[in-house]
């Protein structure tokens, strides 16, 4: 079976040749300090370097009050700027399979699933509106 007819049998509870080899892992939500720390700069925000968990291996950040402020705006230019939201996915496109493209390459066959996660959302709705994630 080719990777894609292997995860669509499990899927569909039917049996594979083997079970399907899942590479992806999420030890938390939210945003990793290092990324945090890059927006920080980038918005201009002297803020503490403080952890959600009280596992700093884990890296997730905890998001302070200006650095909210910071994003709110950044979320505003993106709608008022589509054409930077696009390129900046783009990007992000590009920055990821320049990352995994090494990696995939040695896996070769032997996964069928990459799973990359992301956080879309708040506790109230889509960060962007439902148009322009279509777009």
């Amino acid at each position: 079976m080719t990777p894609r007819e292997r995860v669509l049998a499990a899927i569909n509870h039917e049996e594979p040749d083997r079970i399907p080899i899942v590479i992806g892992v999420s030890n938390a939500t939210g945003i990793k300090m290092k990324s945090y720390q890059g927006i920080k700069k980038l918005i201009g925000i002297d803020a503490p370097d403080n952890y959600i968990y009280d596992w700093p291996e884990l890296g997730t950040a905890e998001i302070d009050e200006a650095t909210m402020q910071g994003m709110d705006v950044f979320l505003v230019n993106i709608a008022l700027y589509p054409e930077f939201a696009r390129a900046l996915l783009h990007k992000i496109t590009e920055v990821c399979k320049s990352l995994m493209g090494s990696f995939l390459e040695e896996l070769g066959d032997n996964v069928d699933i990459i799973k990359i996660g992301d956080d879309l959302g708040t506790q109230d709705g889509l960060m962007i509106s439902p148009n322009m994630w279509r777009h």
